[in-house]
C-alpha cells in the first residue's frame, strides 16, 4: 500500500469519526445542549463562503480575497469633448439635421412622387417667426451635404431667444425640436453655442428648421474683414415640396418638377420650365411631337425648329434663329405659356391654339374639329401623362 493510499484513508476516517460518533452519542442521550450548539454550527459552516483553500493537517492556506471590481478595474468617466470651432460646431448639427431629413424623405419615393423645383413665384410654406422681414431667399448658407436641392431656402436673424423661436415653430406647425449646447474654442463666442434642429413632413413638403445662438457676422476693418459674433438668434429654414404622379398641374410653381423623362436638350427644357411654371414634361411632349428633337425639322408650312414656329409667331416671340435649339425652345414656351394665360390654364385648349391658332380655338369654342388639331392634342396629353405618371426614371 502506498503512502498516498495510506494518507487518503486516514483522511477519509478523521472526516467521518465525528459523524460515527454523534451517531452513537445519540443513541446515549447525549445533552439537548449539544445538539443545539451543533445545529447552530453546522448552518453557519453552510452559510461560510468557499475560500478553495487547502487544508493539511492543522496548516490551513487561504486563496487571497477577490477585490470588487470597481478597485482593479476602475471605470473611466467619459472625458468631455473637445470644444469646437464655430463652423465646425455648425457643420455638423447641419449634417444630423441632413440624416433626418433624409429619413423623412423616404416617405416620399421617388415612384410616387415628383420632387418640385424652385420658380421665380414660389412662397413659402412656413411664415417668418414672428412676422420677421429681410429673410435670405434662395441659398441658405448653411449647407446640408448628401441631400436634393430643397425646393425653397430662406434664413432670418432674430433678437428673439432660441427657446422663444423653438416654441413658435412648435406651436405654428408642430415641428419637434431636438436642442443642444456645444462648447466652443472661439473665446469671443462666450464659449457656448445653443442649437435647435427639427424636421417634419407638412402635407406633400418636408421642412428642416435649423436655429442657433450666438450669430456670425462680418466686422468691417481697413484692410480686411473678419468675424465677429453677436448675440443674435440665427434661423435657417429649408423646404422640399413634392407632387403626387398622378396629379398633373401644367402651369404655376406646382408645376416646376424635376424633369426624370431622359430626353434630348433635357437640361434646357428645365429651365425653361423653372423660368416659365410650365410642366417640364408637358415641353418635351410638345417638341416631340412638333419635331421628335430635331432642330434642324422644316414642315410643309414653313415651320422650322425644335418647337416648330412659322415665321410670324417666332419673330413675335424674338427668335431670330429658329434652327437654333435654344431659340426655338425659348420661343416656343414663350409662345405656349401665352396660350396657357389666354386660355385660364386649360391645357387642351393651349395646346389646340398652339397648333391651330387661337382664332380656331375661340370660333369654335373649344378644341376645333379638325383631325390634324385633335390627333396632335391627344397625343401630347398621352405622352405627357404617360411621362409625368410614370415612376421609373429614364422610362
Amino acid at each position: 500500500m502506498t503512502f498516498f493510499s495510506i494518507k487518503h484513508k486516514l483522511l477519509c476516517s478523521t472526516l467521518l469519526l465525528p459523524f460515527a460518533l454523534l451517531g452513537s452519542a445519540w443513541g446515549q442521550h447525549i445533552p439537548q445542549e449539544f445538539g443545539k450548539v451543533l445545529f447552530e454550527l453546522l448552518p453557519a459552516a453552510a452559510a461560510a463562503p468557499v475560500t478553495g483553500g487547502s487544508t493539511t493537517g492543522n496548516l490551513t492556506t487561504e486563496a487571497p480575497s477577490i477585490r470588487p471590481a470597481d478597485e482593479t478595474h476602475p471605470v473611466r468617466k467619459p472625458s468631455a469633448p473637445a470644444p469646437l470651432r464655430f463652423s465646425t460646431a455648425l457643420d455638423k448639427e447641419a449634417q444630423a439635421l441632413a440624416v433626418v431629413t433624409a429619413a423623412w424623405r423616404e416617405t416620399l419615393p421617388d415612384t410616387e412622387y415628383l420632387r418640385i423645383l424652385n420658380s421665380p413665384n414660389r412662397a413659402p410654406l412656413l411664415a417668418p417667426p414672428f412676422g420677421l422681414k429681410g429673410g435670405k431667399s434662395g441659398a441658405v448658407k448653411v449647407a446640408w451635404q448628401e441631400l436634393e436641392e430643397p425646393t425653397l431656402g430662406q434664413q432670418y436673424t432674430s433678437d428673439s431667444s432660441l427657446q422663444a423661436l423653438v416654441e413658435w415653430y412648435r406651436g405654428a406647425y408642430g415641428i419637434p425640436f431636438t436642442v443642444r449646447t456645444v462648447a466652443l474654442a472661439d473665446t469671443a463666442t462666450g464659449g457656448v453655442m445653443t442649437i435647435a434642429r427639427g424636421t417634419h413632413r407638412i402635407g406633400n413638403t418636408i421642412v428642416s428648421v435649423m436655429i442657433w445662438n450666438p450669430t456670425v457676422g462680418q466686422t468691417k476693418g481697413r484692410k480686411n474683414r473678419r468675424a465677429s459674433y453677436q448675440q443674435k438668434t440665427s434661423v435657417a429654414v429649408q423646404e422640399r415640396a413634392f407632387r403626387p404622379r398622378d396629379m398633373f398641374v401644367a402651369e404655376g410653381p406646382d408645376a416646376v418638377v424635376e424633369l426624370t423623362w431622359q430626353v434630348p436638350y433635357g437640361d434646357a427644357i428645365q429651365q425653361l420650365s423653372q423660368k416659365y411654371e410650365i410642366d417640364p414634361f408637358l415641353i418635351a411632349a410638345l417638341v416631340q411631337q412638333e419635331s421628335n428633337f430635331n432642330p434642324g425639322a422644316i414642315s410643309v408650312d414653313s415651320a422650322m425648329g425644335l418647337t416648330q414656329m412659322i415665321p410670324t409667331t417666332a419673330e413675335a416671340m424674338g427668335v431670330t434663329d429658329p434652327a437654333d435649339p435654344h431659340q426655338s425652345l425659348e420661343g416656343g414656351v414663350r409662345y405656349l405659356k401665352l396660350m396657357l394665360r389666354q386660355f385660364k390654364g386649360n391645357v387642351m385648349l393651349a395646346l389646340a391654339a398652339y397648333n391651330a391658332g387661337p382664332g380656331n380655338v375661340m370660333k369654335y369654342r373649344g378644341v376645333p374639329p379638325f383631325t390634324e388639331t385633335r390627333t396632335y392634342v391627344r397625343r401630347i396629353m398621352d405622352r405627357y401623362k404617360e411621362k409625368a405618371g410614370n415612376g421609373n426614371k429614364g422610362a
